[in-house]
């Protein structure tokens, strides 16, 4: 074996041990878990502070809503269940530096870190109150500072990324609070024709005939699983609100709680791709609807009076 080789062979070896140093430094011998005897379902709220936004998130009546200064909508869903069920398995593990003037290095200060405090039971004192900050050099754990103290730990299984998102991104895309077996009518209205599907004890009913239940089922679970693409910015809803007149179209979802009363709005943009405006009439904010879920939707209602195949 000639020189040259002995030296590759021993630089592949040094960058081998160098990442294994680098790897084990991040190794945990032991981590706790702070906040995992507090169930999912006893967390009252979430509170994100960080350089540029404070935002909150609070459960009423078992509903989750986010709150930015004065404005307050409904809260997507699997996006709190995703920090719920963080917080729940989240590790602490070893301690790696007591240094305040390294907290800025962590980024796990107010300025730099993502501030998370978590209540439950509706208590005044938060169960957890920390700063997350960025990544280890293993990418696997991140930095995490308690808030009031001075060390700086790895931390697991809860990521700043789930805790920053903007105030839009928090906000339900949900149209329909109903699970399709609570539904017990649907009115659909458009141009001027307007359609009722209705539960009766032995299925469904189409404009006041039978049709099969394997026919209209189908059109019910999409219904209840109808969600919009985006939603109009608090900084825009009032202009467009003031442009809305008459909808184009309107669903009547009714179901053993309430009703959601559904309306459509083309939006009149020439330069965009066809979408709509949508309002429910007991929640605020508009969202928006692709031309595409609205077709769609029409289309699957119209459906269910087509005539089945013959066996």
């Amino acid at each position: 074996m000639n020189m040259k080789n002995i030296m590759r062979m021993g630089i592949v070896l040094a960058i081998l041990v160098l990442i294994v140093l680098i790897l084990t430094r991040v190794q945990h011998t032991s981590r706790e878990k702070p906040l995992s005897h507090i169930d999912t379902n006893d967390w009252s709220t979430v509170q994100i502070d960080t350089q540029n936004s404070s935002i909150t998130l609070q459960r009423s009546n078992g509903i989750w809503h986010v709150q930015q200064g004065s404005f307050t909508y409904r809260a997507e869903h699997d996006l709190v269940s995703t920090v719920l069920a963080n917080a729940s398995t989240l590790e602490i593990g070893d301690m790696i530096s007591k240094n305040p003037q390294r907290h800025s290095v962590f980024e796990v200060t107010q300025a730099s870190g993502t501030r998370a405090r978590l209540y439950a039971d509706s208590s005044d004192t938060p169960a957890g109150d920390f700063y997350l900050g960025k990544a280890a050099p293993d990418y696997v754990a991140y930095y995490l500072r308690f808030h009031g103290e001075d060390a700086v730990y790895f931390s697991f299984n809860f990521t700043p990324y789930s805790l920053r998102r903007d105030f839009k991104q928090w906000r339900t895309k949900d149209l329909i609070d109903a699970q399709p077996t609570m539904i017990q009518k649907i009115v659909f209205t458009h141009d001027q024709d307007s359609t009722t599907i209705a539960r009766t004890e032995t299925g469904w009913e189409y404009n006041g005939e039978e049709r099969p239940s394997d026919v209209v089922q189908p059109v019910i679970e999409k219904i209840a699983d109808l969600r919009a693409t985006n939603v109009v910015s608090i900084d825009q809803e009032e202009a467009v609100s003031a442009s809305l007149s008459e909808p184009v179209a309107q669903l009547d979802v009714m179901h053993a709680d309430q009703t959601d009363l559904i309306s459509f709005f083309p939006i009149k943009d020439k330069d965009a791709i066809q979408q709509y405006y949508v309002r429910r009439n007991d929640i605020p904010g508009i969202f928006i609807v692709s031309s595409y879920t609205f077709d769609t939707l029409r289309t699957d209602i119209a459906g269910i009076n087509e005539p089945s195949p013959s066996p």
